[in-house]
């Protein structure tokens, strides 16, 4: 049993959208920060016979988050094991399908809201397609909570196959050689600023 083991989904919709998750932008911690839905084990509810089943937790998660219940939840595979490089912990990374829509979340959301408002959670919706998955990963990669880029990488893998996984990580390594590894030098203010840019671009998706 490995308490620091992340867990992350993502999550397509009967409409063809993948769901994704953004915290407030005024949030304590990581302000504005997007990913996936997840989380970390529960001692006292994600065990199975006395071992941790990573499965109940992201069950768990995705409902505390999304409002999605088990039962909604289709074809939940494990599509790989990371490790976050800035907190060195390690991550389960899931995929799976709901049979709700978009708009039926949306709606849904609303029964957990108390829950939102605690954990400062907003769930959006980007379209499930090569474009608009590397756009996402190149952004979230280098966001202070990069798991969702890793999900998203993993999914579309097993998606879009190998040469695409390839290419995407020659993109990011590029990147982060000519411009994410010296971000560190930037005037705080000015480093708010460049991470407020993809916060912006995912709140103007409705």
């Amino acid at each position: 049993f490995k308490g620091n083991m992340g867990t992350n989904i993502v999550v397509r919709t009967e409409d063809g959208k993948l769901m994704v998750i953004q915290r407030d932008p005024d949030a304590l911690i990581k302000p504005g920060a997007m990913s996936v839905p997840g989380g970390f084990p529960d001692t006292d509810k994600d065990l199975d016979d006395g071992i941790w089943n990573p499965f109940l937790t992201i069950e768990r998660e995705t409902r505390e988050e999304t409002g999605i219940e088990k039962e909604e939840l289709g074809g939940l595979t494990v599509s790989g094991v990371v490790i976050n490089k800035q907190s060195a912990g390690p991550g389960i990374m899931f995929y799976g399908s709901t049979r709700l829509t978009s708009e039926e979340i949306k709606v849904r959301n609303g029964l957990s809201e108390d829950e939102k408002k605690e954990e400062d959670i907003k769930i959006r919706f980007i379209d499930d397609d090569k474009t608009e998955i590397e756009r996402a990963i190149l952004w979230w990669a280098f966001s202070p909570s990069p798991s969702g880029a890793s999900a998203l990488a993993l999914y579309g893998k097993n998606k879009f196959g190998d040469e695409w996984f390839d290419h995407l990580q020659k993109r990011l390594s590029y990147r982060n050689d000519r411009l994410y590894s010296k971000l560190t030098d930037l005037p705080a203010d000015q480093l708010k600023r460049f991470e407020g840019k993809p916060v912006e671009r995912l709140l103007r998706k409705k």
